[in-house]
Parts: structure tokens; sequence; C-alpha cells
């Protein structure tokens, strides 16, 4: 196998905390940091990734973009006194949210990683850039 296909541009991405936001209206947001980067992250939230996918895919309806990690399910509300279940449940998502920030960071690197891909305009604004709603790392977000 050709190593130097897994070569190139890495990308970082990290779930910075469980969920912002009112709790009906929650969500949860990742930083990204490209290569060995020093500068401070950009933050997106899922439905950032989503609008990326779907601008790529729209844009080269004829590539094989690789495969956007699904969003998941809402979450149900617990029941009180069903503390096991409630346990499981939490352990469950805290799961989810790993395989999903991996899958994020997986997808991110194959478009830096490729020949074309890697040299767009909106994945490099994406990856680099704040638009005005989102904020970086360092920045609260309310």
């Amino acid at each position: 196998m050709d190593e130097s296909l897994f070569a190139g541009p890495s990308v970082q991405v990290r779930l910075l905390d469980e969920s912002r936001g009112l709790p009906l209206f929650s969500h949860r947001v990742y930083s990204i940091r490209c290569g060995h980067s020093t500068t401070e992250g950009v933050v997106r939230r899922y439905s950032d990734f989503r609008r990326l996918h779907e601008s790529l895919v729209q844009r080269r309806p004829h590539w094989l973009i690789p495969e956007l990690p699904t969003r998941g399910r809402p979450e149900l509300p617990t029941l009180p006194g069903a503390s096991g279940l409630a346990m499981r449940q939490r352990r469950q998502r805290r799961l989810f949210l790993e395989e999903r920030e991996a899958g994020l960071q997986d997808y991110l690197t194959a478009l830096r990683r490729h020949p074309v891909l890697g040299q767009d305009a909106e994945l490099e604004h994406f990856l680099m850039h704040c638009n005005g709603n989102e904020a970086r790392v360092d920045a609260p977000i309310f």
C-alpha cells in the first residue's frame, strides 16, 4: 500500500463541551485546528459541517465526496427513578459523540488531503476563518 496516500495536511477536531444554549435548543460545538498550527482554532457546529458537505456535493455532483458522519437522534428525556437507564443513556451518548468527533476529523482530513478538494476556497474558509456567526475557540459563546 502506498503510504504517501495518508501523508499530507491533517485536521484536528475536538468537541468543546457537552452542549451550549438552552436545554431544549442545545447544540454541540467543535474546535477545528489544521496541521501543526499553533493559532487558535475555529469553532463550528454540526450544521456548519452539513452545509459545507451539501455545498461540495452540489458544486461537484459527479465526484465521490467522503460521507459526513451522522447527526444522531435527539435525546429522550429520562424518567425519574430510572438511574440505571439514565447512566446507560449517558454512556451511549458519550460514546456516540466520541465516534462522531473522530468521524468529523476523518472527514475533514480526507477533504484536505484530496488533490483538488484540498485547494477548495470554501473548504479553506471553513477551516480557517470566522464569518461573524462563529466564534474563535478562546471566545465565550452565549
